[in-house]
């Protein structure tokens, strides 16, 4: 008997037509085999991005509060009160075993592909979980001596940004990309 053309293809080959047009990556073979998945067997690392007021600018959060609590909104406008320039944003990579972290006021938001313009704009951890797991020692404290790692740490951590996020110039954050408002 033949089969109609709609079923001209087995279980298998119809799975695996629908998933090819999915976005997203088959982790699968890593839950069939979880003793037998390397680090990277979803994907190169887990992203991690915070720019939310709150972790920018505690003290400015804290200031607004009291402010609110003695008159309200008329209370901040009336004090003039407004975000630190100081207040700092994070991107970082933790591949399974270094926590690659680029610290950077919302002011400067970057995306640096060198060395050099990664020092310039942002403060920079790199620690070694492996032997260091209580990160103690940052690495990126001696650029020269772990400049390979640093480089690789960082477009890793901008390759996941792209994957990720997608365009990364920090219009998410209030006030838009300068920081105003």
């Amino acid at each position: 008997m033949r089969r109609p053309w709609f079923r001209s293809r087995t279980r298998a080959e119809e799975e695996a037509a629908i998933s090819r047009a999915l976005p997203g990556k088959d982790f699968s073979p890593a839950l069939a085999a979880p003793e037998k998945a390397g680090l990277d067997a979803v994907r190169d690392g887990q992203l991690f991005c915070f720019n939310m007021l709150a972790t920018l600018d505690g003290s400015f959060c804290q200031k607004a509060r009291d402010l609110l609590r003695q008159g309200g909104a008329a209370k901040i406008q009336e004090a003039g009160l407004r975000r630190s320039q100081e207040a700092r944003a994070s991107a970082a990579v933790f591949d399974g075993r270094y926590q690659f972290t680029r610290y950077f006021s919302p002011k400067q938001h970057n995306r640096p592909a060198s060395i050099e313009e990664l020092f310039k704009l942002n403060d920079v951890e790199l620690f070694d979980l492996q032997a260091d797991p209580n990160e103690v020692d940052n690495l990126a404290l001696e650029p020269k001596k772990h400049a390979d790692l640093i480089v690789a740490m960082n477009a890793k951590l901008n390759r996941l940004i792209d994957a990720e996020v997608g365009e990364d110039a920090g219009q998410m954050l209030p006030g838009g990309v300068d920081g105003a408002g």
